[in-house]
């Protein structure tokens, strides 16, 4: 189903039949099924899952009914069961094959009444919701957390680039509306796809104030790198931090140690376990010593050289009130932050900036609280949630039903000159043939 605002006319061409509608013939309440192919854990640990987490806790704050539909992936016990209950989110958890079974997702949808669905993924998308449409006639919102041909290029995974770049491209043009988290990414299906302007809105991600209270933590000359090391981009980033920019941080400043966050290789801890300033602390899922770790800390590390979208890890840092050193890539999407340091991607430049933040601790502190603030004035849930609610509320309307009006004259706009009539013979000329 194709569909497009015009003179507050809403026009679809679905299955050969043009059809339009005014826009106040909208539905009255919202429902939405997000359907995420992904393996959800709480606390959520990913940018993926902490995006959609905190953004349903807040449209259900203000209104709008959401259900989530998972694949079963990683849900083996009730202990884990309740683990996700304690989220208080309505969910499916489906086995495999019945989340990608286009007839029993579509009675799922149908029988709870879902008005808007969205997706995380243009693959799944593809795969699920395109049916969607075209069977039950329901509006898609699509997210795109990354651009995935982009992120390939950028690892020099560049075997699947064009298909991934085409099914990136006819998913914007089915999907009613697009969402992007960076400029850098909307600028892509912008000058790459020729995605139309109107259907991409910018949304980012956010932080909570209340998750990040400050506890006034002695910080020590320590640095801290945050994420999933078994993503590609920040396996790259750390390895390049500790192999090129630290050995050169401890020739000044000795007793400077770097903590590192988040799910990690075994290889990778094996590779630097004799570096006493180098300390794997895994992934931590208790919020109250994941802070503590953060704000004992002094300068938060995002030298993303490689991928898409937007790094949570920033929102992190600057929740916690750290100082940020980051390249341009890593600052992605976080155009409203005036206080980071942003630095070309080169290690005497990279070096020099961290060294500066490291010789007046004060300043730095006060980089760090200046951050936060900045933070939580322009990324901060309750303003993004309301930013969605209007994306959802606009395409709700392409939700059809039976209230349309069907076009059938489509003929060209000449034959209305009636200076031609029809032809006498009845039956196929053929000629020269």
């Amino acid at each position: 189903m194709y569909s497009r605002i015009l003179n507050d006319i809403i026009f679809y061409f679905d299955k050969g039949v043009l059809k339009s509608k005014p826009l106040n013939m909208g539905v009255s309440k919202i429902k939405v099924a997000m359907i995420m192919d992904t393996a959800f854990s709480f606390p959520p640990t990913t940018g993926f899952n902490y995006r959609l987490y905190h953004l349903t806790k807040y449209l259900q704050k203000h209104g709008i009914e959401v259900i989530w539909v998972l694949p079963n992936r990683g849900v083996n016990s009730t202990e884990d069961i309740k683990n996700l209950e304690s989220t208080q989110i309505p969910m499916y958890i489906l086995p495999v094959d019945i989340f990608y079974n286009k007839a029993d997702i579509g009675k799922f949808i149908k029988d709870n009444q879902i008005t808007v669905v969205q997706f995380e993924s243009a693959q799944t998308f593809m795969e699920i919701g395109v049916f969607l449409q075209e069977s039950l006639n329901i509006p898609v919102l699509l997210e795109f957390h990354d651009i995935e041909a982009t992120l390939r290029e950028t690892i020099n995974a560049k075997e699947s680039v064009e298909v991934l770049e085409y099914t990136q491209y006819i998913s914007s043009i089915l999907a009613d509306h697009i969402i992007c988290f960076t400029d850098l990414d909307k600028q892509h299906l912008l000058d790459r796809l020729y995605v139309p302007d109107d259907k991409i809105t910018l949304i980012p991600n956010g932080i909570r104030e209340e998750d990040f209270p400050i506890m006034h933590a002695d910080k020590s000359q320590t640095l801290v790198f945050v994420g999933n090391l078994f993503y590609l981009p920040n396996q790259e980033s750390l390895v390049y931090i500790l192999d090129k920019v630290f050995p050169s941080i401890l020739e000044e400043y000795p007793n400077v140690k770097i903590k590192v966050i988040g799910m990690t290789p075994n290889s990778l801890i094996e590779r630097y376990q004799k570096s006493l300033n180098i300390n794997f602390l895994g992934e931590i899922t208790n919020q109250e010593i994941y802070l503590k770790e953060l704000q004992s800390s002094l300068i938060g590390l995002s030298l993303i050289f490689s991928g898409s979208g937007m790094n949570i890890k920033n929102l992190n840092y600057a929740g916690a009130g750290l100082a940020i050193v980051t390249t341009p890539l890593g600052a992605n999407g976080y155009e409203y932050l005036s206080s980071l340091s942003i630095v070309e991607p080169e290690i005497d430049k990279i070096t020099d900036s961290i060294k500066l933040l490291l010789s007046d601790e004060k300043s730095t502190k006060e980089k760090g609280l200046s951050l936060r603030n900045e933070t939580i004035l322009w990324y901060n849930w309750n303003d993004i949630s309301k930013n969605h609610i209007s994306i959802l509320e606009k395409i709700s309307l392409y939700n059809i039903q039976d209230k349309y009006q069907v076009h059938t004259d489509l003929r060209p706009f000449w034959l209305q000159e009636k200076r031609v009539k029809k032809g006498k013979i009845e039956k196929t000329i053929r000629i020269n043939l």
